[in-house]
């Protein structure tokens, strides 16, 4: 879901019926599925960019309160 808030899309928990505003690199798919705009496109780029990109790739998400294998720093 594309969060005006954030200028990112975010996950949607069904169970709550709302939006997660979680920042994960999930934020991908719509571009690769080429359905963002050209607007949303270069505010996730810009995004992923300043807030996922580290030394040697990116991180899939930019919690630190996580021990789950798929967040930051792994």
């Amino acid at each position: 879901m594309w969060s005006d808030d954030l200028q990112f899309f975010t996950d949607y928990n069904f169970i709550r019926k709302k939006p997660t505003n979680r920042l994960t690199l999930a934020a991908l798919y719509p571009l690769w599925l080429d359905i963002a705009t050209k607007n949303q496109a270069q505010n996730v780029a810009r995004q992923v960019e300043s807030l996922f990109l580290r030394d040697g790739g990116v991180v899939t998400t930019i919690s630190n309160q996580s021990t789950q294998q798929w967040d930051n720093p792994n």
